[in-house]
């Protein structure tokens, strides 16, 4: 049996640093910094550059979602920066020989906010919620892995999903195959667990508009308390919390642009920022003047990377693509487009991912060898190529027009074209453009992290229309694999893979400029890469 260290960790979808101004003008985000007042109560105030959308946990993914839900709802485990389990609601869990049985052993003291015992009904009810076909859900899929569920996780017959409860507090998931260990907790931990007591009535298929969600009962750090949508949200601390209470009484959590996130701080007004919204590069150096505050640069998985229009004749020879990664200088890019403040990357996996490979001959700025491979392969320099670039991110449009000069530099002609990142990831998937840039959370696990669902030819988020089921198989055969040293050998075999093939061409990775008031102490900024944030264990003064 496994008894871990206690922690916590959102995993929520880490993204690169985005900037309030846009080709197209600001972000729709608004500047609600105010004086904090004078209560008498220690008061945590976070800034956040775009809103949260519902406080009902299933309908979306996205981290500015997850974060605040997580607040208030538990998982059962979660990871930390280094990959290593941390229990929440579960203690401990055990698997069995052959890993299709997983066996979770929930925390005694944990409860939820009105005083009633989480229990094994509880989670349950809750896995098996996930599995009705008319919850509204987008996190189905992670529970198709039970034994009873279709390909889609529905469940076959009614209450068919393999998860049941042994005692109060044992519950035991039965997978269709065997899942290694790193897979189910990553796919268990998206399920924050619902009080079955309050919900076990409600219709299904309108849960996620229940009144319930308008004023929330949870079992997590914070108990919700009000909130003005779209501007600002106010938490209590919950006090009976089994893993700790907080050293303050209240957290707050307001909208504002990212370009007043410093004044916010030089104000006294703020004292962290979410991260994936944390201090533009441009105000790094002030940033690193101010004494009331402190500036933390971490390495993080996140990426940027180029996709190239698979369904086009024209990118079919290898030669061509590789051809586009040797044009493009990425350690220029991170000099100039981030002060340095990030590295070059070669294959989505970054130098803090646990399965990376550092003897790769990776394929380096060499536009003399692009220019040669462009004319073997016969390249028509007069064709000129569409190139979307999403805006919200003033780095990544940065680099956006440096790939543009580097390829035009060798005789690519290219012509870019901006719209928001939703616009943007749909024209790319369906086609409409020859190059793109795109962002992905990354991964510092075992597994290829999400970049894997974008090599799926039948996948909705392939950015490169690709067709070859090649690549996805191996991505297949590295998340399937059970034990560690089959993980690390698909996993190198995918690098140099990528490398080769420049399906993809990975540019940079960008470190997370994370601002913190010297109000706060006792912070683990390494998982703050995970997003593990473990706020009752943060001190905070007066």
């Amino acid at each position: 049996m496994k008894k871990l260290k206690r922690g916590f960790c959102l995993m929520m979808i880490i993204t690169l640093l985005v900037s309030v101004f846009s080709a197209c003008g600001k972000t729709e985000t608004k500047d609600v910094v105010t004086e904090k007042e004078n209560t008498g109560e220690k008061i945590v105030t976070m800034a956040m550059q775009s809103s949260w959308t519902s406080l009902y946990p299933y309908n979306s993914v996205a981290g500015y979602d997850t974060f605040v839900q997580l607040l208030l709802f538990d998982c059962l485990f979660n990871y930390n920066a280094e990959g290593e389990m941390e229990p929440r609601l579960a203690k401990s869990y055990e698997i069995n020989d052959t890993f299709d049985e997983y066996t979770f052993y929930l925390d005694e003291n944990a409860a939820w906010t009105d005083g009633t015992p989480v229990t094994a009904d509880d989670v349950v009810w809750t896995f098996k919620l996930q599995t009705k076909e008319k919850l509204p859900t987008a996190r189905r899929s992670y529970v198709a892995i039970l034994d009873g569920t279709d390909d889609s996780g529905v469940e076959i017959s009614e209450d068919s999903a393999g998860v049941e409860k042994i005692d109060d507090h044992t519950v035991k998931f039965t997978l269709k195959k065997p899942v290694d260990e790193v897979t189910f907790i990553n796919n268990a931990r998206m399920i924050v667990i619902l009080p079955q007591h309050l919900l076990k009535d409600a219709p299904v298929e309108t849960l996620d508009v229940n009144e319930f969600f308008n004023h929330p009962i949870g079992c997590g750090a914070l108990m919700y308390d009000q909130q003005i949508a779209g501007e600002s949200i106010e938490f209590t601390v919950n006090k009976n919390y089994h893993l700790g209470e907080c050293d303050f009484d209240k957290f707050v959590i307001k909208v504002v642009n990212q370009a007043n996130i410093l004044a916010g701080f030089m104000a006294g007004e703020l004292d962290i920022a979410y991260i994936p919204g944390g201090l533009p590069i441009s105000d790094y150096e002030k940033a690193t003047k101010q004494e009331n505050m402190q500036i933390i640069v971490e390495e993080t998985p996140a990426f940027c990377y180029m996709t190239m229009n698979m369904s086009e004749d024209y990118f079919a020879d290898v030669r061509v693509r590789q051809a586009f990664n040797y044009a493009i200088d990425k350690q220029a890019i991170v000099d100039n487009a981030m002060l340095g403040l990030g590295v070059p990357i070669y294959t989505p996996y970054t130098k803090n991912n646990l399965y990376y490979k550092d003897d790769v001959e990776f394929l380096t700025y060499d536009p003399e060898k692009a220019k040669a491979l462009l004319e073997e392969a016969g390249w028509d320099f007069e064709r000129v190529l569409s190139f979307s670039v999403p805006t919200g991110d003033q780095t990544r449009q940065n680099a956006g027009l440096m790939v543009q000069q580097y390829l035009e530099a060798v005789g690519v002609k290219t012509e870019i074209s901006t719209s928001d990142y939703s616009t943007h990831m749909a024209a790319l998937i369906a086609g409409e453009y020859d190059l793109g840039l795109m962002s992905s959370a990354g991964s510092i696990y075992e597994n290829p992290g999400g970049i894997g669902l974008c090599y799926n030819p039948d996948g909705a988020v392939n950015f490169g229309c690709i067709s070859d089921p090649t690549y996805y198989d191996v991505f297949t055969k590295a998340i399937d694999s059970l034990t560690s040293e089959e993980k690390r050998e698909y996993a190198y075999e995918l690098q140099e893979f990528c490398n080769e093939d420049q399906t993809y061409v990975y540019l940079y990775s960008a470190n997370a400029i994370i601002p913190i008031s010297n109000r706060l102490g006792n912070l683990d900024y390494a998982s703050f890469n995970a997003n593990n944030y473990a706020i009752w264990e943060w001190t905070c003064e007066d």
